[in-house]
């Protein structure tokens, strides 16, 4: 069994992520919230600089995407199943790439792959998967590109048997 651990910054992206969703007035964690917070933290390795030329742009996107009042619950908060899911496939985006964490990178290539949800973030960019691996090998995130034998082991192994356990 191989075991992915999160990285620290994708930790904090998690994290942040729980704290946006409630302070926009959501009572579930989705990818937006992931993505609202890893843009929220700019690192940089942030998202955000593929997606928002300005601080105005972002904070803008902030507002538009304010469900409510803030929500103060003290008790676990909920992943959306489609959230879920990009996690899983962020470990195996992590393995692909030849990394020793699951960086944030992972996440959002992963959530580019498998979620309708994100890719509605990003209307006008087609082919958003291909585009966000060109994003962060450019700004040096991603440094191995996928071997043949790592990407049949994803599609054959993982996937069908489940042998990978993502760890904090």
């Amino acid at each position: 069994m191989i075991q992915r651990r999160f990285s620290k910054d994708a930790e904090d992206v998690i994290r942040v992520s729980r704290e946006l969703a409630l302070q926009l007035g959501y009572d579930y964690i989705s990818i937006l919230h992931f993505f609202l917070a890893d843009c929220h933290l700019n690192k940089s390795s942030s998202i955000r600089k593929f997606c928002f030329k300005e601080d105005a742009e972002f904070n803008s996107f902030l507002e538009a995407n304010k469900r409510g009042p803030a929500i103060i619950i003290m008790e676990n908060v909920p992943l959306t199943k489609d959230a879920e899911i990009i996690l899983k496939q962020a470990a195996v985006e992590s393995y692909l790439f030849a990394a020793k964490r699951i960086q944030p990178s992972h996440i959002f290539i992963a959530a580019a792959k498998v979620s309708e949800s994100f890719k509605s973030i990003f209307p006008d960019t087609p082919n958003l998967y291909e585009r966000l691996i060109q994003y962060y090998t450019s700004i040096g995130e991603l440094q191995n590109p996928p071997t043949k034998f790592r990407k049949w082991l994803a599609n054959k192994t993982f996937r069908k048997l489940g042998v990978i356990t993502i760890k904090f």
